[in-house]
């Protein structure tokens, strides 16, 4: 596993810098662990920018990748609102048209280097959408059970190998992955069977209505929402990439204890607030 991971080039996210941005966060005058889910994400944004200095840490940066098949016939109305919910949190969509005439081994090449590109973009939180994410089929169950890239390459599954090259080539960049929509969530339950450490990057945007359940124990991720948007759209990853900028803020622009002089007896109340 070691000489895959090698060949990818990803790392694990640094254990030392998420719990310093755990301490960090744990000072500032807030109930200690008060913000949830959004510390626990916030620090691992941290750790994969490599730095917990509030005032070194950029704000996020979402992009939203397409991965469409040439040959699959979409509906014109089915992302008609992802441009309006972009333009929200000020995210640039890209689209990566898979070349149906390629070589697999040229399909998941171009996908894993596309992320490169996408990083370039001075993005460093990406979310995939799918136009195969309404039936939840393509990803094959067959290539599911696949463990290795010489496997993955035998795959019929052309989409599926994209989308598994494009979540390997965002871990390699370094980039958060806001999960949604099940065809995403098998491809990266895929991803991280052939590099563990792919699920450092992971996080899930919103309950997933469909039967991916196993796909979830099995990253062991819990969604960030549950407000019943129609999963695969890219909507849910792009509301919760909101609260992931929330949590940023805070972290960046709240004052600690320290610096407010405030006093510890206050201090030892938000904690024992937290605990109750």
């Amino acid at each position: 596993m070691s000489e895959q991971i090698d060949k990818y080039g990803i790392h694990s996210l640094n254990k030392n810098i998420i719990n310093n941005a755990q301490l960090y966060f744990d000072s500032l005058i807030k109930p200690v662990g008060s913000l949830g889910k959004l510390e626990a994400l916030t620090c691992r944004f941290a750790a994969a920018r490599q730095l917990w200095l509030p005032g070194q840490l950029p704000q996020p940066k979402l992009a939203v990748v397409k991965i469409i098949d040439a040959k699959v016939k979409t509906h014109a109305g089915r992302e008609a609102l992802l441009p309006f919910f972009a333009q929200s949190v000020n995210a640039e969509i890209y689209t990566f048209l898979v070349d149906t005439k390629a070589t697999r081994q040229e399909i998941f090449r171009a996908a894993f280097s596309y992320m490169h590109e996408i990083s370039l973009k001075s993005a460093n939180v990406v979310a995939f959408v799918s136009h195969e994410d309404k039936d939840g089929k393509k990803l094959s169950k067959e290539l599911l059970a696949e463990k290795s890239y010489q496997e993955l390459l035998m795959s019929e599954d052309v989409s599926g190998i994209a989308m598994v090259g494009c979540i390997l080539g965002a871990a390699k960049e370094r980039l958060l992955l806001c999960l949604e929509g099940s065809v995403i969530i098998k491809a990266a339950c895929l991803a991280c069977k052939m590099a563990p450490e792919v699920l450092d990057y992971c996080f899930l945007g919103q309950t997933n209505k469909e039967a991916v359940q196993e796909y979830l124990a099995y990253l062991k991720i819990e969604p960030l929402l549950n407000i019943k948007l129609t999963n695969g759209f890219g909507y849910g990853a792009i509301l919760a990439f909101s609260l992931l900028e929330a949590g940023v803020k805070s972290y960046k622009e709240m004052a600690t204890f320290t610096k407010a002089s405030v006093h510890g007896v206050i201090k030892e109340y938000t904690k024992g607030v937290s605990s109750k």
